[in-house]
């Protein structure tokens, strides 16, 4: 299995002389508190380890969802320690997390910055790199996904549309298989919220989690050990009750023509999750 994305939170770990965390006490981000780990903090940039269940920033398919960006600005302007820190501002976000995925959540720290990452995101600069499973067993090790996209004109969520669409590409790679799981890394330079998932619904790999596009219900640790004795009188929890879909790595090219790459690791769910499928599922690669 490949784990380049699992492996390290960003190339330039050592540049961050301290792991640090910025806080959100309730109900910035709704009736529970959070630390948010600090992945990179740079030319222009903050990136912090996004977990699901919280939204980039405002989008209005999730009215009712908090955002990261505005209770981070929030914050700041009451001169918070940890962003004074950080010589953080005010944030500006160029690309939307939709609330169910995990993963990188990149802002820019000015204005100027801003309009700069906006333009290299718009123009296809960027490459976004996320983890998915996939109840599946495709035989294929590679797919190349170009349906074109558009917003449903009533619902909250993307449809393939050949009238109406916007141009979108994915490209999936095969990264293990585990009966009748697979885990996959999904590879696109425009990211739209919700367009890996329907490209994955469309290509045959539905996402565990996702019952927005899929109808695919969370993994259960019954599904995998024959021997699971089932306790009647408590209901049985997923092993990872989110979607699993994270966004593993973000690559740019920075405001001084510098590559970079930040990446965020899976979170602990789902590594024990990719565990158990090794240790109940024959035939795994």
């Amino acid at each position: 299995m490949a784990t380049e994305p699992r492996e390290g939170i960003l190339d330039k770990a050592d540049k961050l002389p301290v792991k640090e965390y910025i806080g959100f006490p309730v109900p910035l981000l709704g009736e529970r508190p959070y630390r948010l780990p600090v992945l990179y903090r740079e030319a222009g940039v903050l990136a912090l380890e996004k977990p699901a269940g919280l939204l980039t920033c405002p989008h209005d398919w999730y009215p009712a969802k908090r955002s990261i960006s505005i209770a981070v600005n929030q914050q700041a302007r009451r001169g918070k320690p940890e962003l004074q820190r950080l010589g953080v501002e005010k944030i500006y976000p160029f690309y939307a997390l939709e609330t169910e995925a995990s993963g990188v959540a990149l802002f820019a720290t000015s204005s100027s910055s801003g309009k700069f990452y906006r333009n290299q995101h718009g123009s296809g600069g960027m490459r976004f790199k996320f983890l998915l499973l996939a109840r599946s067993t495709r035989k294929e090790s590679e797919i190349d996904c170009q349906l074109p996209l558009a917003r449903h004109v009533t619902k909250a969520r993307l449809e393939v549309s050949h009238r109406r669409g916007k141009k979108s590409q994915t490209k999936f790679t095969l990264q293990s298989r585990w009966g009748a799981f697979s885990m996959w890394e999904a590879t696109t330079v425009y990211y739209r919220v919700h367009m890996v998932r329907l490209h994955s619904a469309e290509s045959g790999l539905p996402i565990a989690g996702d019952q927005h596009y899929g109808s695919i219900r969370p993994v259960f640790l019954s599904q995998l050990k024959r021997d699971y004795r089932v306790n009647p009188r408590k209901k049985e929890q997923p092993l990872y009750g989110n979607l699993c879909l994270h966004l593993g790595a973000v690559e740019f090219t920075d405001e001084e023509g510098q590559p970079q790459v930040v990446r965020a690791e899976l979170p602990r769910p789902w590594q024990v999750l990719i565990k158990k499928l090794e240790q109940h599922t024959e035939g795994g690669t």
